[in-house]
């Protein structure tokens, strides 16, 4: 567990401190608790037992003078050679018979009151320096965490489920802040609230302590057992909430499919049994950890019992301690045990976020499948073409593209075509470089793609994918997306070639708030945004991925025609199922298992593609019967 928390330590740095303030807090507040217990003491032996009368009145000292004399006397019982607790306490039994029992009581129940003030707000103190830490430390996970997700290739972080990956930087963060600062922190505390108490019964009788640490010591034992079972179901519990976020994460985002098909039974039933999962596993896990605190009081039981019996029989019998010293003996060991209870259970739950931290640490070991250069060229533009050079690209072992050799000339429309599954969105994506390929090249204007600056080569391109996806923010920021501030003339001007100016003007203007997804569009409107949005940053390389596979017959029109108007300055890679909005392109790909069936104009792939032939005669058939 320790190495763990070691790992997320780094997130501490700038709020040492706050930490520093808080562990000196934490001292003073569990010194002061041990000096509570010693009051014991002085209140049974000056005022309820010990002097049973006041002293004369001639041996009456005054306070201020009594209380000087006894710090010279413990500061001599320091520096005795022969131990400490006994030139103490007659250092303290000469104070207390200076004094009347009334003016002892005064005192006391002053300082009583004086060191739980103190205490109070030392704890307080030490709580809120740890709060700054422990919430400094979540915000630093979690956003280094998120910003390690968006430095991963495509293929990384689609062999995870949405859910999951939500589960583990909302859950599984807060999870390991209990792990690393609130939990280790308290585990701290009532540690050093122990020692202090142990180090007090040692200074009253040194035999019966160790007595006693002799009767915890298998107790300790058992509480080790109880820790390795709950890191086990923890990380298990863990999983298991994953996958009921999956399943919430989905259900939400298809929730329009789910009310068309009247499909909420099948809903409500893949949703219990995720639930129904992580109660099996839950129940584990709590009825393991429910042990550690019968089982802590048990103990604690055991040893006070036992203490009481073994002491009050020697202190009865006139061996050893009086009876003051005993109670003070008895006092210290019994707050020592409450945060030694309280420590199991910390030391419990810390084992049970260790789960956790494992969960997020395999997230951070994730590395992006892209080789990205030490030194990096800059990108200084499109000035001949991107060439695709004997690509292959395998999925979990799976091909997906066999020896392609492509070029996407400067100027030029190329549509790719095909069935489902032959490659076309997988070819793009290596335009793109959102991948990279098994085997093979891709050039720009012959300079391998892998030693050129990544935000500048994908600054080359404006996209507008199959899942248009719009952010909820205005229509003017989504079209000048990412830059934090538009241009309204920039937006103008993209908006204008996407022919979307006459519904954003319905809408209220480019100020209008656009709702997550795009839902408050129709899917052609949201299709046009996407596009404007695609030429809105000037890319010299239009990417098109079934750009107008969401369009009705009105809206394709109008969209295929700022198509036309933008590659007619830009070159343009265009996917498409629809043969007729590629018709008029330089020059169409199509692509059969992965593999190149032809390349060439409409008209020569007609003649030379059996594939193409065959797709062309079933969508123009299926148009004619229509």
């Amino acid at each position: 567990m320790w190495p763990l928390i070691r790992q997320f330590l780094p997130y501490l740095r700038g709020v040492r401190t706050y930490l520093a303030l808080g562990l000196v807090m934490m001292v003073l507040s569990s010194l002061l608790a041990g000096a509570n217990i010693g009051l014991i003491y002085p209140f049974f032996e000056g005022v309820f037992g010990g002097a049973s009368a006041d002293p004369a009145p001639d041996k009456v000292q005054a306070l201020g003078p009594s209380i000087s004399q006894l710090g010279q006397d413990l500061s001599r019982s320091l520096h005795a050679a022969g131990g400490l607790r006994e030139p103490a306490g007659q250092a303290l039994d000469a104070f207390l018979g200076r004094h009347t029992r009334s003016t002892v009581l005064l005192l006391l129940c002053g300082l009583a009151l004086g060191l739980a003030t103190a205490k109070f707000f030392a704890f307080y103190l030490y709580r809120a320096f740890f709060v700054q830490v422990e919430q400094t430390m979540v915000r630093r996970l979690r956003d280094h965490l998120f910003t390690h997700l968006q430095d991963l290739s495509l293929d990384v972080v689609q062999r995870f489920r949405q859910g999951e990956l939500i589960s583990r930087v909302v859950n599984d963060v807060m999870v390991v802040r209990s792990l690393t600062v609130t939990k280790v922190a308290d585990l701290a505390s009532n540690l050093l609230q122990s020692l202090v108490y142990f180090v007090l019964a040692l200074l009253v009788d040194w035999r019966l302590t160790l007595i006693s640490v002799l009767v915890l010591a298998p107790v300790v034992g058992g509480f080790q057992y109880i820790g390795r079972k709950l890191r086990t179901y923890s990380r298990r519990a863990q999983e298991h909430m994953s996958r009921v976020s999956e399943r919430l994460s989905e259900n939400l985002q298809g929730y329009r499919v789910v009310q068309a098909f009247f499909a909420r039974e099948r809903e409500i039933q893949r949703f219990r049994e995720a639930t129904t999962s992580y109660f099996r596993r839950m129940r584990k896990l709590e009825l393991v950890a429910g042990l550690s605190g019968p089982f802590g009081e048990f103990a604690s039981m055991l040893v006070a019992v036992f203490m009481l019996w073994y002491g009050g029989r020697h202190v009865l019998n006139g061996e050893g301690m009086s009876g003051s010293a005993f109670l003070t003996f008895l006092a210290a060991l019994l707050a020592m045990l409450h945060p030694l209870k309280i420590t199991a259970r910390t030391w419990n739950e810390l084992q049970r976020g260790t789960g956790a931290g494992d969960r997020i640490l395999e997230l951070f070991k994730l590395r992006s499948s892209l080789a990205l250069a030490e030194h990096p060229r800059p990108v200084e533009g499109l000035r001949e073409g991107i060439e695709l050079r004997h690509v292959s690209l395998s999925y979990d072992g799976k091909p997906a593209l066999h020896d392609v050799s492509l070029t996407l000339r400067k100027g030029e429309m190329l549509a790719l075509v095909g069935g489902s599954g032959s490659g076309k969105t997988t070819l793009a994506n290596l335009v793109l470089r959102l991948i990279d390929p098994s085997q093979g090249q891709l050039l720009l204007d012959g300079r391998d793609i892998r030693e050129l600056d990544l935000g500048g080569y994908r600054g080359l391109f404006g996209v507008v994918g199959q899942d248009t996806w719009l952010f909820q923010l205005s229509v003017a920021e989504n079209v000048c997306y990412p830059r934090a501030v538009p241009d309204p003339g920039q937006v103008q001007e993209a908006l204008g070639l996407a022919n979307a100016e006459g519904f954003v003007r319905e809408m209220g203007g480019p100020d209008s708030l656009v709702q997550e997804g795009g839902h408050n569009l129709s899917g052609g409107q949201r299709q046009r945004l996407a596009i404007a949005r695609a030429v809105a940053r000037h890319p010299q390389v239009l990417v098109f991925d079934e750009a107008t596979s969401a369009l009705d017959s009105e809206s394709e029109q109008l969209v295929q025609a700022a198509l036309e108007r933008s590659v007619s300055e830009r070159t343009a890679l265009v996917i498409a199922h629809r043969l007729s909005t590629i018709i008029r392109a330089d020059r169409i790909v199509c692509l059969k298992d992965g593999r190149i069936d032809g390349v060439g104009p409409h008209e020569e792939l007609l003649r030379t593609s059996e594939e193409y032939r065959k797709l062309y005669d079933l969508q123009f058939s299926i148009q004619e019967e229509a």
